[in-house]
């Protein structure tokens, strides 16, 4: 390369490279990544009659009639006597003063119970937000936010006849900006306090008594059955119109908004990245020149074996004089054979490309005359490869 100093170098690398092909190109894109909020706020609006529920949950009388022994009767009564009246199996005798005396007779256990339908939708109800927030929750924490991606693209292609070179340059940088680049994101702050929120109260109805008694009831399912509780009672009825907004929420619930735009190039930025291409021009010739770069070690780099075309169009043709061999089956062997012979790339190679055709014609050709024909090859290649040294 011819040096030239300072500006004159400059003018001239700016010269050829205006005389050539040039591309420039940039295009910024923001993508603007928010919470849909509407089942942020149907489940916090839910939050209170959820809480009324558990807080006074239904109940209902369990009643239970069990026949026992005499001995471990407690609760008798009216019931009790026309059960036994119908049952005369029960009666064990009756004494002198016409007592009847049973061996059996039915008690009437009565216990408080929260099994009831309304109850178990509530739970399940309880189990569905929880789920429908692990589902979502880490992935709204990766996705939100602001991002700005930068990319641009400069390719030129230019020749210096002075110094009988042609140049390619190509450049492509990408750029990828997150929330502290674009400014402060106070909205999203927000939104997920109340996802917070919703998750610490999810967190203690779980641990509520009523929860705790009923974890094990069977869940609901769709649809849910309108009850009169469900209808009229104004806390069952806002958990009911939560369940259907989940049954038909399948968003990912959050919103991707992409904004882009293709930058102009004015003379001062075109000025500095053709400055940049003749730096890295520079920096790489520099390379180029150096000594040791210019002298080839033969030694220092992997030899690959040229082989001349007529080299191996004369294998073929004594091959085929001296074989009697279909042109299919020669065809089948060759197939085989040629990545194996590539190979082959140390100087004394030739006996290992016998080994290798012969091996390939042992599977092209028939089992008869397969020992006879190994021979009449070996003959040939040994005869060519002789010749060749």
């Amino acid at each position: 390369m011819n040096t030239l100093d300072g500006d004159n170098f400059y003018e001239y690398f700016m010269k050829v490279m205006d005389s050539g092909v040039k591309f420039y190109e940039q295009k910024n894109v923001l993508d603007i990544k928010t919470i849909d909020e509407s089942w942020v706020n149907n489940i916090l609006e839910t939050l209170p009659a959820l809480d009324n529920i558990l807080r006074n949950p239904r109940r209902f009388v369990e009643r239970e009639e069990v026949v026992v022994p005499i001995d471990l009767a407690k609760n008798t009564g009216a019931e009790a006597v026309r059960h036994l009246s119908t049952h005369t199996h029960l009666i064990d005798r009756v004494d002198a003063g016409n007592f009847v005396i049973p061996k059996k007779i039915m008690n009437i256990y009565n216990e408080d119970s929260f099994d009831i339908y309304e109850n178990r939708f509530v739970i399940t109800l309880i189990n569905k937000i929880d789920e429908f927030l692990i589902r979502r929750y880490d992935a709204l924490y990766d996705a939100i936010g602001k991002i700005f991606h930068s990319t641009l693209k400069v390719d030129s292609e230019f020749n210096d006849k002075d110094n009988d070179e042609k140049i390619a340059y190509n450049l492509t940088l990408k750029i990828r900006q997150g929330n502290s680049y674009i400014g402060d994101n106070a909205d999203a702050a927000k939104v997920f306090e109340n996802i917070e929120h919703i998750r610490r109260m999810v967190n203690g109805y779980k641990q509520s008594e009523f929860y705790l008694a009923m974890r094990k009831c069977i869940p609901v399912k769709s649809p849910i059955k309108r009850t009169n509780l469900m209808i009229k009672d104004h806390n069952f009825k806002k958990c009911y119109d939560l369940w259907n907004f989940l049954e038909k929420y399948t968003q990912a619930g959050y919103t991707v908004q992409t904004f882009d735009k293709r930058c102009e190039f004015n003379e001062k930025y075109v000025d500095e990245l053709n400055t940049l291409a003749l730096f890295n021009y520079v920096v790489m010739k520099n390379s180029l020149d150096d000594e040791s770069n210019k002298s080839f070690d033969v030694l220092s780099y992997r030899r690959r074996r040229t082989i001349k075309p007529k080299f191996i169009s004369k294998i073929i043709e004594d091959y085929i004089a001296d074989c009697d061999i279909t042109e299919q089956e020669l065809k089948k062997f060759l197939d085989s054979t040629l990545k194996k012979a590539y190979q082959a790339k140390h100087k004394n190679n030739e006996n290992k490309i016998i080994i290798a055709l012969t091996a390939a014609l042992n599977r092209g050709i028939g089992e008869q005359e397969n020992a006879k024909k190994e021979k009449r090859v070996l003959q040939a290649l040994e005869k060519i490869f002789s010749k060749k040294k």
